[in-house]
């Protein structure tokens, strides 16, 4: 099993299976022995690797549907430090199940210039908006953008775009119409023959700002080290934590940027035909 954090060049791995007693006494670059339990330990560690990522998956997904949002008409952004307005446009106002659907977003910054996240919704990392669909009541029924699973990649710097004062940023997605009761995980709940509306609701994670974590040295280090006196060592660290690394701080992000309702686009009612496409 990789082991995926980073460890410094010619430092050797702390084996999980010893004491800090253990690991201490040892000498600097001594290479740690094979425990025999080892293919043991990985499984069972598999084993609640596994459990663990689907009962999180069941809850993200009992979170979203739990915190459905209302409907409300169009609202502008306006914060201290950003302003603008998103327009949608659709490629049809008939749709039928199983159809796709083109739908042109645009943004408009009527601020200062401002970094936005993910302006082009790339599937690949987390979406800053969801593309609501409420029926003929405003019930909400789900979300266009939902991502139902697959492969997604870190974050990294060109995920936010500057855009100027009065500029605008544009992008065209396609969207479909599954049926979901074949698609449990598609985002959409059941939808019958009738009229709904769409509409693009920002996320504050938009207007976010991107966090990275600080350079940091770990304890075993100081066995590659031993040049280095304790107060030495230290301050090597100190200063090191005072440079940002490569690495994006997802949990601090996700914790100061929920999915949250910043702003809306305009409305646009649609007529949906419970007909499957031939």
């Amino acid at each position: 099993m990789p082991n995926n954090r980073m460890q410094p060049s010619g430092v050797p791995p702390v084996d999980p299976c010893r004491s800090a007693s253990q690991v201490a006494s040892m000498p600097a670059g001594h290479a740690f022995d094979r425990p025999r339990s080892l293919e043991g330990g990985i499984m069972r560690v598999l084993f609640v690797l596994v459990v663990a990522s689907s009962l999180e998956t069941l809850t993200t997904v009992g979170m979203v549907f739990a915190s459905s949002p209302v409907f409300k008409e169009r609202c502008d952004l306006e914060t201290k430090t950003h302003k603008g307005r998103a327009t949608i446009a659709i490629s049809s106002r008939e749709v039928r199940a199983g159809d796709s659907m083109t739908v042109e977003v645009r943004f408009e910054n009527h601020g200062c210039q401002q970094q936005f996240f993910n302006p082009f919704f790339q599937s690949l990392i987390p979406m800053p908006a969801r593309l609501a669909v409420f029926d003929s009541e405003r019930r909400y029924v789900g979300d266009l953008l939902w991502f139902s699973g697959g492969s997604q990649r870190s974050l990294s710097r060109e995920d936010w775009v500057t855009i100027p004062h009065r500029g605008s940023i544009g992008c065209v997605v396609v969207v479909r119409f599954v049926d979901a009761s074949k698609y449990p995980l598609s985002g959409l709940q059941k939808m019958s023959s009738g009229r709904y509306c769409l509409q693009m609701i920002f996320h504050s994670q938009f207007a976010s700002e991107p966090k990275w974590k600080r350079m940091t040295v770990p304890d075993a280090a100081r066995l590659n080290l031993p040049m280095l006196s304790d107060d030495q060592f230290e301050e090597l660290r100190t200063r090191l934590a005072w440079f940002p690394s490569q690495q994006f701080d997802l949990a601090a992000w996700s914790d100061r940027y929920k999915d949250d309702d910043l702003f809306r686009s305009n409305v646009i009612e649609i007529r949906f035909t419970d007909e499957k496409t031939n």
